[in-house]
């Protein structure tokens, strides 16, 4: 495999997502589509991905997912004027993703630098859906008998969707606060109550780049 930094020959030129499905479009129609997707909005240098290919003596066949690190990953889709020469479903969130056009040239695949990295890059977040009540519990004071309510505290019940919950994705906070308190996995199987704070209810937040709550 090799990187061409020839920008006469770029290929793509915007790269989008919605709903799962990564879209591009072309300037002109490659043999190959090279898509690499590593940590939420991070970087990433080509050269330096094909270079760790070539060192690893990695195999890229056509329509694999190959596994370079824990946090880089990669797929090689023949384009053959095939219908879904424009799309790839996602299966990693979140996520950034780049698509390269690629080339076969004597036997080695040649992928071509894109004239901006805007073009073949594209933030893929992931949602979690959460439900926010308001229950409230009387404060009682005295003995027995002689108990009487003496206030009310309010509690924010939270219920958090659990599929593919990663611990830390969201957090919780109170307005005006500057300290953020991550929720763990084991906080999504049942609901979960957090007292109200000068009766400000805790907002959801989210805690991990790349999540998004959504109520």
């Amino acid at each position: 495999m090799k990187y061409n930094t020839d920008l006469n020959e770029s290929y793509i030129v915007a790269t989008s997502e919605q709903g799962g499905i990564l879209r591009w479009d072309f300037d002109d129609m490659p043999q190959y589509v090279f898509v690499v997707w590593t940590k939420y909005n991070s970087q990433i240098d080509p050269e330096e991905v094909i270079d760790f290919i070539n060192k690893g003596k990695y195999s890229i066949p056509e329509n694999f997912d190959v596994n370079l690190s824990e946090n880089c990953s990669v797929r090689l889709i023949p384009v053959n004027g095939a219908l879904n020469a424009h799309i790839f479903s996602v299966n990693v969130k979140p996520a950034t993703y780049y698509v390269f056009g690629a080339m076969m040239i004597d036997d080695e695949i040649v992928v071509y630098k894109p004239k901006f990295e805007k073009n073949c890059k594209c933030n893929v977040s992931d949602t979690i859906n959460y439900k926010i009540e308001t229950e409230t519990i009387d404060i009682m004071e005295g003995r027995l008998f002689f108990k009487k309510v003496v206030g009310m505290q309010k509690f924010a019940k939270i219920t958090i969707d659990k599929r593919g919950y990663k611990d830390g994705a969201l957090c919780y906070t109170v307005e005006n606060c500057d300290i953020q308190f991550p929720i763990s996995a084991d906080n999504v199987d049942v609901p979960f109550y957090v007292p109200w704070v000068d009766d400000r209810p805790p907002i959801i937040k989210s805690g991990i780049d790349g999540y998004i709550p959504v109520k």
